[in-house]
């Protein structure tokens, strides 16, 4: 389980706000660790929000493990 929170999506990204972490520090540590995410803090009515998109298994793995690990 992510403590995250994230909103429907029908396109090939999803938006999701991590709950206990600043957007901005969960970016960093991802980027850190070369998983690359859209930080959306900036945009209106979008504080702490990241975007990522949907790509390859291994994509997506990578993201999964790295957030897993910046999370926890």
């Amino acid at each position: 389980h992510l403590d995250v929170q994230t909103w429907p999506s029908g396109a090939n990204f999803i938006l999701f706000r991590p709950r206990e972490r600043s957007g901005d520090q969960v970016w960093k540590d991802l980027v850190e660790r070369s998983v690359l995410v859209r930080n959306c803090a900036s945009w209106p009515r979008l504080e702490g929000c990241l975007r990522v998109t949907i790509g390859t298994r291994d994509e997506d793995d990578a993201f999964l493990s790295g957030l897993r690990e910046v999370l926890s």
